[in-house]
């Protein structure tokens, strides 16, 4: 059960390196492809050592699509739709254990983690239909890339996307010349929604909340 946790924070750093190096789209397609893989090392498993490996590659999935998912859900939407669809993946990560859950209540645990694998290649399949991210195509240099996507994101509304863009270069130019350093982490505006986040993490992992998900079964039973 631990080990999802231990690989989760490795996922996370490494996954904020790519989703900067090679774009947010190609590392979600990336994350998803090793979603699978860490199902079908479970689901295959034939001794303690090879599960253990499943789950440690699960929990480095999870990492990888924490960072990417919400960098790419913010960049691409309006602020009205910001807040839900940030928020969406928390409400889909409790609704698919609640899944798993109850599968595990009618099936081999084997076959379960095999279905697994069914929402993370249809997520593969579906990113092929989506743009990159236009804020990193911007910060590459690809304009006119970026000009198409926004405008995919916005009904193709050419005239928003032009608008939008332009305020985006506008925004990069502006911080290229503000000069920032570590007592930047200090200031209002960067410690405050620091410490609150530090400390709903910390309230969330001293409730408890691990314990239940990973021990459901035996606490009911």
């Amino acid at each position: 059960a631990s080990i999802l946790s231990a690989s989760m924070p490795i996922g996370s750093i490494i996954s904020g390196i790519l989703s900067d190096k090679i774009g947010r789209k190609l590392t979600l397609h990336f994350q998803t492809s090793v979603v699978v893989l860490g199902w079908v090392l479970v689901a295959a498993a034939q001794s303690h050592a090879v599960m253990l490996v499943g789950r440690f590659v699960s929990g480095f999935a999870s990492g990888l699509g924490i960072v990417a998912c919400q960098v790419y859900m913010a960049e691409v939407s309006t602020p009205a739709a910001r807040g839900i669809l940030t928020s969406a993946p928390f409400v889909s990560d409790a609704l698919g254990i609640l899944v798993v859950y109850a599968l595990g209540a009618f099936l081999q645990w084997r076959l379960v983690a095999g279905l697994s694998t069914i929402c993370a290649i249809m997520s593969i399949i579906m990113y092929f239909m989506y743009p990159e991210s236009h804020v990193w195509l911007i910060r590459q240099g690809k304009i006119k890339k970026a000009t198409d996507a926004c405008a995919w994101f916005r009904g193709n509304n050419v005239q928003q996307a032009h608008k939008e863009i332009e305020e985006i270069i506008t925004r990069f130019k502006n911080e290229k010349i503000e000069k920032y350093n570590w007592n930047s982490i200090l200031q209002p505006y960067t410690l405050k929604p620091l410490i609150i986040t530090a400390t709903f993490n910390l309230l969330q992992a001293f409730s408890g909340v691990y314990v239940v998900v990973f021990y459901a079964t035996d606490i009911i039973t």
